[in-house]
């Protein structure tokens, strides 16, 4: 489905940014041919002009500079190459006079002619075997005037452009479908672990149900088979479907909650909470829980710190982290809970001994569902949620949690929330 998705959405991408860049290439191509044909025409005139401005000078005695063009007799002959050049034609197309610099020789004059001439329009280009010019024709005395104009190296320099452009999009369009590739496979990644982790908790949510339910089923069949049987006579099957709703409810009130906290607004949290105070009341409420497994447990809490946040729901984190402690700690070990101030920012630590956790595993296990020791947590009770819980509580309370592993071979999870100050 995902390499689907991405394949359209390189495929979209490619074909807008294709659009955009022929778009731009009909823009600035129209504009450059505008400009090409407004130099051209400017050209013409001006080539016009100084024959008309020759004439009049002639009639009227004045010198002529010698950038003015002069009039050709047949035989002359300049060993050069003439861009521009005028011919005056009677009303029949007979040349009577050609003005020109130099001399292209008399078939290139009558071949350009006789193409210009042809065409029957006061206006446009022709090619001849090796040039392509433009032309003009204007009335003058008492025939006209046609002036011809070299636009080789004109079109040339459009042409060139267009393939300029050409392999300028070919490059582009490799190099953007590449960034867009990068691009495309880092926004899919989130949807993809997205997804994946949905599927996973499905298929634990699934799993964890299917077990009581079997339980349930099971002893719903004991007590079918056995009809005449009183309730007190088969109240340990009962007992067990009671046991197995239990389970089920504190499963579905947990995912409940997870999607509640995940719901809910950080910027909501705005009562200040005594933080020492709730560290201190959970404390001794778990207390005696940790007397009755025979377990040493070690309060150091620093006091007066506060924050911003609900207190209830900090105390069920604190809750969560003592209860893991004491189901994991080793037979007659210790647990510890530490609260002290570090550069305004409050550090909670829950230590317990009981052998270290995989680095591979350390944020795993603040997954839902994730339980590192199966059979263990069979024994233990719950489903893996209770430290994705807690840590969902503590980054909606702009805070940090993770696990780390002693070197005594014990085991801790740290807290951090930002303080304030009274």
């Amino acid at each position: 489905m995902f390499q689907q998705f991405r394949k359209q959405y390189l495929i979209l991408n490619m074909l807008t940014i294709t659009a955009l860049m022929l778009v731009a290439f009909v823009v600035i191509y129209g504009m450059m041919a505008e400009n090409n044909k407004r130099g051209i025409n400017n050209q013409l005139k001006d080539a016009s002009d100084r024959v008309r401005l020759s004439e009049i000078s002639k009639q009227i005695g004045v010198a002529v500079e010698d950038k003015h063009p002069v009039m050709l007799e047949n035989g002359d002959d300049v060993p050069s190459r003439a861009l521009c050049f005028s011919l005056y034609v009677n009303d029949n197309g007979v040349i009577q006079r050609i003005y020109s610099k130099v001399n292209l020789g008399k078939s290139l004059f009558d071949q350009v002619h006789e193409l210009a001439w042809n065409q029957g329009s006061v206006t446009g280009q022709f090619e001849t075997d090796t040039q392509q010019w433009s032309y003009v024709i204007e009335p003058f005395q008492d025939g006209k005037l046609i002036t011809y104009l070299d636009v080789t190296m004109h079109n040339g320099f459009l042409t060139k452009l267009i393939q300029t452009f050409v392999a300028v999009t070919i490059g582009m369009l490799f190099i953007i479908y590449l960034i867009s590739w990068m691009f495309a496979n880092r926004s899919i990644k989130p949807l993809e672990a997205a997804f994946e982790k949905q599927k996973q908790f499905i298929s634990d949510a699934s799993h964890e149900f299917k077990t009581p339910l079997a339980v349930i089923q099971t002893n719903v069949d004991a007590i079918l088979t056995n009809p005449e049987e009183t309730i007190d006579s088969q109240s340990k099957w009962l007992h067990s479907i009671q046991s197995e709703v239990g389970r089920m409810t504190k499963l579905t009130n947990d995912l409940l909650y997870l999607t509640r906290i995940d719901e809910t607004i950080k910027d909501q949290l705005v009562d200040v909470v005594a933080l020492s105070e709730v560290v201190q009341q959970m404390s001794l409420t778990v207390e005696p829980l940790f007397y009755e497994k025979k377990l040493s447990f070690l309060t150091s809490i620093e006091s007066d710190l506060k924050c911003v946040g609900d207190d209830e729901k900090l105390k069920q984190v604190i809750l969560i982290l003592l209860d893991n402690a004491m189901k994991y700690a080793s037979p007659l070990g210790n647990v510890s809970i530490f609260l002290k101030n570090q550069n305004n920012v409050a550090t909670l630590n829950v230590t317990n001994s009981g052998g270290p956790i995989a680095e591979e595993q350390l944020e795993r296990i603040f997954e839902r569902f994730v339980r590192l020791d199966f059979a263990r947590q069979r024994s233990v009770g719950g489903y893996g949620l209770g430290l994705a819980i807690a840590k969902s509580i503590v980054q909606q309370h702009h805070g940090k949690m993770r696990a780390t592993n002693g070197l005594d071979q014990t085991v801790s999870f740290e807290v951090e929330l930002p303080l304030i100050n009274e």
